[in-house]
């Protein structure tokens, strides 16, 4: 997924390709390949995250109808290397695009995201969304960076606040570091 310029239409044209980076080759550097399924839908500012060996594509941006609450999973079969997508019963509770999605004790964990007002962890345990803690920050990729460590928390460099924010899952959590600017 993604968008880019399309020159011939004079306007932007989101995307539904998926690329892999190919790391097993030992002899020749990293290539880009194209995968011979698509996303279910054109999209940007999505997440795509892995669990129990399913793809879970989570909300994004649609050209036709902006935002969306949308969740699907995907089974790969690797002898056709097709992907069947299935849209989940479950819906976000925001409409969200450039948020953060993290798999942590075969859960995913979304939060975040451009202009989500009164934002809430939402959590994905199997067939069932639940909410988490709020959010105290209004974050967003397209400002702030976020990885997991080692010990399921999630660290997130924000360049909106100037800081660095922890948000621990086990305690649910976030705690804003001031002090420790980039």
């Amino acid at each position: 997924g993604g968008y880019g310029d399309y020159e011939i239409l004079q306007k932007m044209k989101y995307f539904d390709s998926i690329e892999i980076l190919d790391l097993m080759k030992t002899n020749t550097p990293p290539t880009w390949i194209e995968y011979p399924s698509t996303l279910p839908y054109q999209v940007w500012g999505h997440t795509l995250v892995t669990l129990d060996e399913k793809l879970f594509l989570i909300g994004g941006d649609l050209e036709s109808t902006g935002r969306c609450d949308l969740i699907w999973q995907g089974c790969i079969d690797n002898q056709t290397n097709t992907i069947e997508w299935k849209e989940l019963d479950i819906h976000l509770k925001n409409k969200r695009s450039c948020h953060f999605s993290f798999v942590i004790s075969n859960s995913i964990i979304i939060f975040g995201g451009s202009d989500v007002e009164d934002d809430v962890v939402e959590i994905i345990q199997g067939d069932i969304i639940k909410s988490g803690p709020p959010s105290p920050f209004g974050l967003s990729s397209f400002n702030d960076q976020a990885v997991l460590d080692r010990s399921g928390r999630i660290i997130i460099t924000s360049n909106t606040y100037d800081c660095f924010i922890l948000y621990d899952y086990q305690n649910e959590t976030f705690t804003n570091y001031p002090n420790a600017k980039l």
